[in-house]
């Protein structure tokens, strides 16, 4: 996890991350997020749930919530709306399912700024 907060701290725009415990994964870098980035919003996307912001708790053991999602029904849509936001991290689950398609490259792409 030391590897993320340098390149969080270095202002990666993007990092991919691949893993058979996405919600152990996503749990830890959320906290590295909270702590390097205090008071930015950070959100999750899946195609089911849409672009939800992860609220900070401490009455779950994962040390958030998901909060109100957006419907959202692709990757670019949301990488475009959260890069629109505060800068926080948005953690993208299965896009790499959408890697074929041109357009998604390019709203990563453009998201960087």
């Amino acid at each position: 996890m030391a590897t993320f907060e340098k390149y969080l701290s270095a202002a990666y725009p993007i990092v991919w991350v691949s893993t058979p415990e996405p919600e152990r994964v996503q749990r830890e870098l959320f906290k590295i997020a909270n702590q390097l980035q205090p008071g930015k919003t950070h959100y999750r996307w899946d195609i089911l749930t849409g672009l939800a912001p992860l609220v900070l708790t401490e009455n779950t053991l994962r040390g958030y919530e998901l909060g109100k999602a957006e419907s959202c029904p692709n990757p670019i849509q949301a990488v475009t709306k959260s890069s629109d936001r505060d800068g926080g991290v948005t953690f993208l689950w299965n896009a790499h399912k959408y890697l074929h398609m041109p357009e998604c490259i390019q709203a990563f792409q453009n998201s960087v700024n």
